[in-house]
Parts: C-alpha cells; sequence; structure tokens
C-alpha cells in the first residue's frame, strides 16, 4: 500500500510501507535506497531528501503515466491575425516537466467576430518517473491529447477606415473629408460595413469620425504639410448577418492623417481691349473672324492649376447665349464653357450680329479649381439709329438774335431714332416744341422713334445768353449716343450816354451811341494847371453791362479809377471790366476820372479821345478838348507848341 498523498508521513508509517516493524530504527539513506531515490536531489529540485517526496510512492514501486498527469495549460490567439501568443505548457507530472509536441488545427486561425474555440493537438514522451521519484513503467513513450482556448473577436483598428483627408483648398484652408467605411478589415466574413459620417462632437457616436481641425490658415507661401487627428466611434452594426460585432464595439479609436496644403493658386486675363475697354465688337460682327484673344496666367497649387472659363450673363450670372469660347485660335469648336490646365489662350466672339438697339453685355468668368477668379468684360453693340437733320456742326449750332430771329443755323430739325430717348434745354432764353407734343417748353421730354423738333429764344433785352439742346437714348443698353446742340443769342444793341462833371455836376445825353465833347482850358497863370485836372465820367446803358476804355494818346492826361488833382495826369492808358448804370448819373457815381498833366502855357487845342467799347462789341467816343491859355516861351501865339 502507498504512502498517503498529503499530510503527515512518519516513519512507522514508512517502516510498515517496508514491512518492518513499526518502532525499528531506519536511515534516511536505506529510506531513499527502499524507495529508488537519488542523490542529490531525491525526487525534487531541491537537493536533499525530504518526507514529502514520498507523497504516494510505494517502496520499490512504479506507476503508468497518463496524459492528465501532465496538467497541460491552455494557449492564446491574437484577435487581430489569428496568430498563436502563447503555446501549451505541460506543468505537473514529472521534474522538470516534458516538452510538448503542439500542432494547431487551421493556425494561423483567421479573424473572428465572435469568440471562437480553438483546438491544439499536443503530444509528449513519458519521462523516467513522476515528480515524486516514482516510476513510470511507460516511460518513454508518446502520451497525445488535444487542448482548447477562446479566440475573441476582432477589434476595429485606425488603419481599417478607409476615410480621411481628400483635399485642402490652397485658397480657402478648408478641409475636405472623405467618409470611407470599416471594409479595410480583410475579414471575410464581414457582409455589413458601415459608411461614416462627420460629427462635431467632441465622443463621435457608433459610425461617426470627429477630425480635430477642418480648416487651416490660407493662402501658404509654400507648400505646407497638415496633420489632423481622427477620432471614430466604433461601429455597434451586426457585420457578418450573425449578430457579429467588433471586439472594442462601443468604444472610440484614434489617429492621425497628413496632406499636403499647397500654396494658393492665382489666375489673371489679359488681351485686347483690356485697360481702356472691355472686348467689345460692332453690331455687325460677329462669328469666329472675328475673335479675340484673352490670355489666362495661372499661379500657385501645384504647378498644374485647373482652369474653366465660362460666358456668363452681366446681370444674374447666368449663361450667356450672345457670346462663344474657344480653346483654338480660329475660333473652331467654340461652346458656352472650357476648361483647360496652366497658362493659356482662350479666344472669344460673338455667336450672331446684333440687330437689336440695346447693347449685348457678358463677361467672360474664368475660376480655378481652388477658386481664384478673374473675370473680363464683352460687348458687342446695339444697332442704333439715333441722328438730327440737320446735323449739328462745330461751334455754335443754332444762333438767335436779340429778338428771337435765327441769323445762324437751323432751329427746326428731325430726330430719326429707333429707341426711346430724352430731350431737355438749358438757359432760361430757350424753350422748344415737338410735334408729337405741342407747347413751347423748358421741360423734360421723352419720346420713342422719329421726332421733329423746334428751338425758340425769347426776346432779348439784355446781354448775350446761351444755352443747349440736349438729345440722348433711354433704351437700355445703349449709350454714348448723346447729341448736344450749343445754343446762342446775342446781346441786345447797347444804348448809351457819356456824362462828364467838368462844372461841379454830371452833364451828357442818353442816346444810341452818343458822340460826346468836351472843352478843357489851360489856367492863365502858373502852374498853368487845366481847370479841371480831373474830370469825373459815368456810363448809363439801357441795360446793364460792362465796358473797356482807353484813351489814344497819354502825354495829356491818363485813366484811373481814382482823381488826382496835383497835374501828374496818375493813371493808364486802358481800363476794362467797368460796370455802366442804368439811372442818370449824378455827382457821385462818378465810374473812373481822366486825370490830366500839366504842360508850359501854350495858345494850341490838344484834342484827345476816349473810346468806349461794350460787351455787345459796339463803341462809343468821349472827344476832349484840351485849350492853351497863352503863348508858350519861345513861341508864336496862336500856334501849337513847337514839338
Amino acid at each position: 500500500m502507498a504512502l498517503p498523498a498529503s499530510g503527515p508521513i512518519s516513519m512507522s508509517m514508512i517502516n510498515e510501507e517496508l514491512g518492518n516493524f513499526a518502532t525499528q530504527g531506519i536511515s534516511f539513506q536505506s529510506i531513499a535506497t527502499s524507495f529508488e531515490l537519488s542523490a542529490p536531489n531525491y525526487g525534487d529540485s531541491k537537493i536533499g531528501l525530504g518526507l514529502d517526496e514520498l507523497y504516494g510512492d510505494s517502496a520499490g514501486s512504479s506507476t503508468t503515466a497518463t496524459f492528465e498527469d501532465f496538467s497541460i495549460s491552455g494557449f492564446s490567439v491574437n484577435t487581430q491575425n489569428g496568430s498563436i501568443t502563447s503555446n501549451p505548457v505541460a506543468t505537473a507530472g514529472s521534474n522538470p516537466v516534458p516538452s510538448l509536441s503542439v500542432s494547431y488545427v487551421s493556425s494561423p486561425f483567421s479573424a473572428v467576430l465572435t469568440n471562437t474555440t480553438r483546438t491544439a493537438n499536443v503530444s509528449l514522451t513519458v519521462p523516467s518517473e513522476n515528480e515524486s521519484g516514482v516510476a513510470y513503467d511507460n516511460a518513454g513513450a508518446t502520451l497525445s491529447g488535444t487542448v482548447t482556448s477562446t479566440q475573441g473577436p476582432y477589434q476595429l483598428e485606425f488603419d481599417d477606415w478607409t476615410g480621411g483627408i481628400s483635399n485642402i483648398n490652397p485658397n480657402t484652408g478648408v478641409v475636405t473629408f472623405t467618409p470611407g467605411n470599416d471594409s479595410n478589415t480583410g475579414i471575410g466574413a464581414i457582409s455589413n460595413t458601415t459608411t461614416f459620417s462627420q460629427t462635431s462632437n467632441p465622443t463621435p457616436s457608433a459610425g461617426q469620425f470627429k477630425p480635430s481641425a477642418t480648416s487651416f490658415s490660407a493662402p501658404v507661401g509654400t507648400n505646407t504639410t497638415r496633420t489632423i487627428t481622427f477620432t471614430l466611434g466604433v461601429p455597434t452594426t451586426n457585420l457578418d448577418g450573425s449578430g457579429g460585432q467588433y471586439g472594442n464595439v462601443g468604444s472610440t479609436i484614434s489617429g492621425t492623417k497628413t496632406f499636403t496644403q499647397l500654396v494658393g493658386e492665382t489666375v489673371s486675363l489679359s488681351g485686347e481691349g483690356i485697360g481702356t475697354d472691355p472686348l467689345t465688337w460692332t453690331h455687325s460682327q460677329s462669328g469666329t473672324s472675328v475673335n479675340k484673344s484673352v490670355q489666362i496666367t495661372t499661379g500657385g497649387g501645384d504647378g498644374s492649376v485647373g482652369w474653366s472659363a465660362t460666358v456668363l450673363t452681366s446681370v444674374g450670372g447666368m449663361v450667356s447665349t450672345d457670346f462663344e469660347v474657344s480653346l483654338n485660335s480660329n475660333g473652331s469648336g467654340g461652346s458656352h464653357s472650357v476648361s483647360g490646365t496652366g497658362s493659356d489662350f482662350i479666344y472669344i466672339y460673338p455667336t450672331s450680329t446684333n440687330s437689336n438697339a440695346s447693347t449685348n453685355s457678358a463677361v467672360i468668368f474664368v475660376s480655378t479649381d481652388a477658386g481664384a477668379t478673374d473675370s473680363i468684360g464683352l460687348t458687342q453693340t446695339g444697332q442704333v439709329t439715333f441722328s438730327l437733320n440737320p446735323s449739328p456742326g462745330g461751334g455754335v449750332d443754332i444762333q438767335f438774335d436779340h429778338s428771337g430771329s435765327v441769323t445762324s443755323g437751323q432751329s427746326n430739325g428731325t430726330l430719326s431714332s429707333n429707341v426711346s430717348w430724352v430731350l431737355n434745354i438749358t438757359g432760361s432764353a430757350f424753350t422748344f416744341e415737338t410735334d408729337g407734343d405741342p407747347g413751347a417748353s423748358t421741360n423734360q421730354r421723352t419720346g420713342n422713334g422719329n421726332e421733329d423738333i423746334t428751338v425758340f429764344a425769347s426776346n432779348n433785352l439784355g446781354v448775350a445768353r446761351s444755352g443747349t439742346f440736349n438729345l440722348d437714348t433711354t433704351t437700355a443698353g445703349t449709350t454714348g449716343n448723346k447729341i448736344q446742340v450749343d445754343l446762342l443769342q446775342t446781346a441786345r444793341p447797347v444804348d448809351s450816354g457819356i456824362f462828364t462833371n467838368t462844372v461841379g455836376f454830371m452833364s451828357g445825353s442818353f442816346g444810341i451811341l452818343v458822340d460826346v465833347e468836351r472843352n478843357i482850358t489851360q489856367s492863365e497863370f502858373s502852374p498853368y494847371h487845366y481847370s479841371p485836372t480831373f474830370i469825373p465820367i459815368a456810363v448809363q446803358t439801357n441795360y446793364a453791362t460792362t465796358y473797356t476804355v482807353s484813351v489814344d494818346q497819354l502825354s495829356n492826361g491818363k485813366l484811373s479809377t481814382t482823381f488826382d488833382n496835383t497835374g501828374n495826369g496818375a493813371g493808364s492808358g486802358t481800363l476794362s471790366g467797368i460796370s455802366t448804370i442804368t439811372s442818370t448819373p449824378g455827382t457821385s457815381d462818378a465810374q473812373f476820372f481822366f486825370n490830366t498833366i500839366t504842360e508850359s502855357q501854350h495858345s494850341a487845342v490838344r484834342q484827345i479821345i476816349l473810346t468806349f467799347t461794350f460787351a455787345d462789341g459796339r463803341t462809343d467816343q468821349l472827344t476832349l478838348r484840351l485849350h492853351g491859355s497863352g503863348e508858350d516861351d519861345g513861341g508864336t501865339p496862336g500856334l501849337p507848341p513847337a514839338p
């Protein structure tokens, strides 16, 4: 009978097992020999013999080893790739335990979506004895069996997500994302993938992604690498139609993706007419034979900037059918929109002649893929009929005399028009009349089509008057057609009176350009001043105007707006811009003075003429006769002084 497998072992138990008296003395050496234990460990891993090494042993006996005696551990399977992460080992049955030969069914295992049992075939060679030193009677034999382990479901990884950054606009910095799905796992069992959706929630729900940034500063001067961290909510979808789910379902995963933000795209246009006018055609021009070029210059981006050029209406931005654009220099293959890459030329032309009065207007609008834009205006003039017969000439086109009679030009004419128009006149002297709306008027009138027009001038009681007769189109799209006729009415003829004060009051007469004479006598006594030494002069006219006065010779007197009683004749030969008065001048109404120059006593008569020139061009004269009072020294009485 074998010793107990646990608990205390007494020497009497050992003696009885060996067939001795219970109280018989026995040495440890004889015990080791009797139980076939060998030094130095005697059946275990520790040096020396301990009674615990006799558990379950029988003196001189052996036992048959079984697969279960060796307590084979389980193994571990990687959830992501099915690889074995730890192998089974024997944990009992001998010391040391035997090594195992292991083979796995279908290793490496495929990833799974539910907990799945995996099996390993295990075999070992029976050692000579067990941990207690009891010999195995089947030592050297091969024992076989199986062990199992549970492989957990696949956990979604960040790299399984096919989404990410699709683009960063180089001009706005706005990021465009690819939603992606979870089809990149490589698990054949997945039949129901999830298309992710973007969210701004800090913690995305299942099937959502949250980027750490949605835009960057732009434009940049050099290509710049941008990094975005994405947080994904693991889908809860029934992945295989049988309830399969990811092992990390209900959690989130994170990772980063990068993208290069390119320098900002640019586009500029230049072409025929740029800087002065838009691209312009006449109403009769159309087709590829009159195409005009526009150069497209691009920059930035990846160096190969894509663009599109579209003909749009000036208002509303709809596609225009009045013009076409082509990539070919001969205009062939034209359409309403073309596209290209990099710097290039496009060619534009009107699709047909313009029989309408209004102008056809559009723009050629060019936009790069990143949104840089530029445009050029397109204009095809309308077929406008707008003329006045007789046609206005240069200078003053119509002139009236002061009574309102035409003296130059023609005051009536015919407007030929296929558009609507507006008519007005400036200058208080002038009015107009249209056949379609009779009656003289100074107000604005409008009309449409042909019209007979007459211009009138009222009786002029004063200075010359001027004005303009203005016609212009009002039909939308018609500009630059204004007709202007300059108007002039001559002044009323001047009636004048020249008044002088030589005796203490103003004397003279008013009439139609009356010539006046005045006599002044030299004093008989030294210093022989003329009396008076200055003459106040004023001019009366039938209406307020201005005049210029000049003296024919300056040796005996000059003109000034201030009097000079010294006899030195202060002043000049001409005074300009003097205003007349319309009432009879009084003593204090002098407008200028004729200041005499004293000379030696003489007996001659000095005749001086002052000429008055009025604003209307008419003239009048004042004749002054300076009479000498005696003989000049050395002279002959009654004769002019010697030169």
